[in-house]
C-alpha cells in the first residue's frame, strides 16, 4: 500500500485518506491458510505509549509517537475540533516520516498508513467528511494555515522517543537475528530539517 505523504496530500484529493480509512478497518499483516486468516503481530507493533485525547498542537511533547498522536487526532475529529485534528495529523505524519529516515527495515515504514486507517475506522462518516474539507484547505494551498502549522511543529521539535512502534511493525521483528533496527550514525538534526522542508514543505 502506498505511503500517505504530506507532499502528496497537498497535491491530491485528501478524500482518498478518508475513503482508505473507511475501506480498511482494521488492517493487519496476515497470511491465508486453508481459508482462515491468521494474524501475525510482533510484540510492540504499533504500540501506544501514551494514551492521549484530543488536544492542541501546543500541548504535544516530543516523546509522543505517531501511535500515540493518531488516536488523539481521531478524537479531535470525533469532537468536531477539525483545526486541531489537522494539526495533529500533520505532526503525526512528520514524526512518522522522521522515523522512516532512521528505521532500517523498509517493510516497517507502512506503520503510519495502518495507524491512519485504524484511527479513523470508527469515526462517523459525516465527521470524516467535514475533516477532509478542513484539511483540503491545506492541500489546496492555504499558506496562512500552512505557516501556522509549520511554526507550531517547529516549536514542538523533533522526536525524542525510540521508534519501537515502527520497528516492531516490520518483517525484521520476526527474524531470529535481525539487522540493526536504526541507521548507523543517524544525523537527527539533518533528518528533522529534511522532514520540515522536504516533507512538510516548511520554509527553510
Amino acid at each position: 500500500m502506498t505511503n500517505i505523504k504530506l507532499k502528496i496530500v497537498r497535491s491530491c484529493n485528501v478524500g482518498f485518506i478518508v475513503a482508505l480509512a473507511t475501506a480498511f478497518s482494521p488492517l493487519y499483516s496476515y497470511a491465508q491458510s486453508g481459508g482462515v486468516s491468521v494474524n501475525y503481530e510482533a510484540k510492540g507493533n504499533l504500540a501506544i505509549t501514551h494514551k492521549l485525547a484530543c488536544m492542541s498542537l501546543s500541548d504535544m511533547k516530543t516523546d509522543y509517537t505517531p501511535a500515540d498522536i493518531y488516536p488523539a487526532f481521531a478524537d479531535c475529529v470525533s469532537k468536531e475540533r477539525y483545526d486541531d485534528a489537522t494539526q495533529l495529523f500533520m505532526l503525526a505524519g512528520a514524526y512518522a516520516k522522521f522515523d522512516t529516515l532512521r528505521v532500517t527495515d523498509q517493510t516497517a515504514h507502512e506503520a503510519s498508513t495502518v495507524l491512519v486507517i485504524e484511527s479513523l475506522a470508527n469515526i462517523d462518516e459525516a465527521k470524516k467528511l467535514a475533516w477532509s474539507e478542513n484539511i483540503s484547505r491545506f492541500a489546496e494551498g492555504d499558506e496562512k494555515q500552512h505557516a501556522e502549522i509549520c511554526a507550531h511543529i517547529q516549536h514542538v521539535g523533533a522526536p525524542t522517543y525510540y521508534p519501537g512502534y515502527m520497528i516492531q511493525h516490520g518483517m525484521n521483528a520476526f527474524s531470529p537475528a535481525p539487522p540493526a533496527p536504526l541507521v548507523e550514525s543517524f544525523n537527527a538534526s539533518k533528518a528533522w530539517e529534511t522532514t520540515l522542508t522536504a516533507y512538510l514543505q516548511c520554509a527553510a
